[in-house]
């Protein structure tokens, strides 16, 4: 990673030191006249920016030097300036609908446990603190004030997708500061024989209860839905792993029969708190602010589970 970083900045830095050095008269003299000329001379530029972005693992605003060097007055009347300017903010744009787009992609898969779902928010957590955390930085700010000169009308949807990353910065962090409750008892789940789990369940379902009754941002129906869902998949990949059909024709038969029934006794404690939870949750919430437990079956999928092992295919 560290050499990741240091190839990123050598990057950055020998880019604007040219672009620095090349003066705005020049730079049209290379292309071939003419607004799509230009588009296209700096498409490989733009490649090429994109690609040294993500070398570093974070989302990077590039900030061209040459823009830094004048005012915003000056700066917006120079029309070859402006154009090459709005690529650089369609280049932002594009980065900022990579990210947003990014949580639709994670929600859908649909075998992810509560472990993950932290990794996930923790890590989108530092990528839109980044972002945000640049958009107020004065080269960004600059870019922005000559292309409102300019009137530029790339500059509207770009300062919509900046108020959503920020947006999303804080929910984000708000998320994981809640989802964070979590982790510790499932990392300790995860290190669990099936036989173990049972006792640390109910203190798990209060945690995601507290979650739903004080997270501002995270008490949806469908998160809330997914959150329990995931808590299902960890539950089947914990019982998974505690089964093995070698060992039982191996000779190990006792303690293959002790591990299916400690499984069956795992799956159906978690069954009997999720109902109770439902129970609870519906006696206690209004209709439109509740989770959809219709759409969780953890019982059907311990007892799908169970039946996958007995033919053989766990």
């Amino acid at each position: 990673m560290k050499g990741a970083c240091c190839g990123s900045w050598l990057f950055f830095h020998v880019f604007n030191v040219c672009v620095g050095l090349a003066k705005a008269s020049d730079i049209p003299a290379l292309m071939s006249g003419g607004r799509t000329g230009e588009v296209v001379a700096w498409r490989p530029l733009r490649r090429t920016l994109h690609s040294g972005v993500w070398m570093a693992g974070n989302t990077v605003l590039y900030i061209p030097m040459e823009a830094l060097q004048r005012s915003p007055g000056e700066a917006s009347k120079d029309k070859e300036l402006i154009q090459r300017l709005e690529i650089v903010l369609i280049h932002w744009t594009r980065q900022f609908n990579e990210v947003l787009g990014a949580q639709h992609l994670v929600e859908m898969g649909d075998s992810a446990g509560p472990l993950e779902e932290i990794t996930f928010w923790s890590s989108r957590c530092a990528d839109l603190t980044g972002i945000s955390l640049q958009l107020q930085k004065p080269g960004v700010r600059h870019i922005q004030s000559i292309l409102r000169l300019s009137k530029s009308s790339y500059l509207q949807p770009f300062s919509k997708l900046a108020q959503e990353i920020q947006d999303g910065s804080q929910q984000a962090e708000s998320n994981l500061r809640f989802l964070s409750l979590l982790k510790q008892p499932c990392e300790e789940l995860v290190q669990l024989q099936p036989g173990q789990v049972a006792p640390k369940l109910q203190h798990i379902a209060d945690l995601i209860r507290i979650i739903w009754d004080n997270s501002p941002h995270y008490n949806t129906r469908d998160r809330l839905t997914a959150l329990f869902h995931k808590m299902s998949n960890e539950m089947i990949r914990l019982c998974c792993r505690s089964l093995s059909l070698d060992r039982l024709f191996q000779g190990h038969v006792a303690s293959s029969k002790q591990n299916l029934r400690d499984c069956i006794e795992c799956c159906m404690a978690w069954k009997h708190i999720y109902l109770q939870a439902a129970r609870i949750h519906h006696r206690s919430v209004v209709p439109r602010r509740r989770v959809n437990f219709s759409d969780i079956s953890p019982a059907d999928e311990a007892e799908e589970m169970l039946t996958e092992f007995m033919k053989g295919k766990v």
